[in-house]
């Protein structure tokens, strides 16, 4: 069974063993590991327990559940996006961001992307099954946006040609350089000044990253009206819960909450007030 981290137990030990997860946790916080690891570890140790038949032969007391840091945050509306889509000068990166703000593919999903896979005549994308993250297929019909950059992408193409690569034919495996370097000029990124372990000084980015632009196509498309169910259905998300850690709100749909409110409060009829007494009480209980 893989734990996610080829380090986490070490090779003498084997399943059938009491493991010491309090061990393991003390050894990811001295190496300043993130807790997800760690948590998502125990998650597929138990898992071992309840398989039929059993992967584990034991269950070791677990220490309490580690909790994960706070998902990001990072999202752009269509103002950032079109000064985004602006200062993108490359096809590919024109293309890509494109789909990923509309549709919110995964990096993997994007970067594997063939031609085959888009279909220009009925205006489809296609995700294969056992190529996505959940290993469920997913079709989506492209915008107008869409489909005129993924046109100039596969012109010329073979079907079996990746749909995102540079001027020179490569295909686009690692997307960050560029990345980086667009958002700095979209002023949704900076470059830091760093310095390595071995004292080497380099330039870090922080800033905006690619899997933003999933949380910003939830975002959006709740907001257009779209329901859950489908957007789940373009996004590929299995749950509703993780759904929901996507679509983010921010102070401006507080704002609109908060006029909605007022609209609906001044459509609301206004009651003459009664003024009930005693006597109209009485009258009112008297049978006729």
């Amino acid at each position: 069974m893989r734990l996610g981290m080829s380090d986490s137990f070490p090779p003498a030990l084997r399943m059938s063993a009491v493991v010491s997860l309090n061990a393991l946790s003390a050894s990811r916080s001295s190496r300043n590991s993130a807790p997800q690891p760690v948590a998502r570890t125990w998650a597929a140790f138990l898992h071992g327990t309840r398989v039929t038949p059993p992967m584990v032969e034991r269950v070791p007391a677990f220490p309490a559940r580690l909790k994960e840091s706070a998902p990001r945050k990072g999202f752009i509306g269509d103002a950032e996006y079109a000064v985004h889509a602006k200062n993108a000068k490359d096809l590919w990166l024109r293309a890509l961001i494109a789909v990923a703000f509309r549709f919110g593919f995964r990096k993997r999903e994007l970067l594997h992307l063939r031609v085959e896979q888009v279909d220009l005549l009925d205006r489809w994308i296609t995700l294969r099954e056992g190529e996505t993250k959940n290993n469920e297929g997913r079709k989506v019909k492209m915008t107008s946006e869409v489909y005129e950059l993924l046109r100039e992408c596969v012109r010329g193409k073979k079907y079996a040609d990746y749909v995102f690569t540079r001027a020179s034919g490569e295909r686009v495996g690692d997307p960050r350089q560029e990345w980086y370097d667009l958002c700095v000029a979209s002023k949704l990124g900076s470059y830091v000044s760093a310095r390595r372990k071995n004292g080497e000084e380099f330039k870090s980015y922080h800033g905006l990253n690619l899997h933003d632009f999933r949380r910003s196509a939830v975002r959006e498309m709740v907001r257009r009206g779209v329901s859950q169910t489908v957007a789940m259905k373009i996004s590929g998300h299995k749950t509703a819960s993780v759904f929901r850690r996507y679509d983010i709100t921010d102070e401006s749909d507080l704002e609109h909450a908060s006029a909605l409110i007022e609209a609906g409060r001044k459509e609301t009829p206004k009651f003459a007030s009664t003024k009930v007494t005693r006597t109209a009480l009485a009258q009112t209980a008297k049978p006729s």
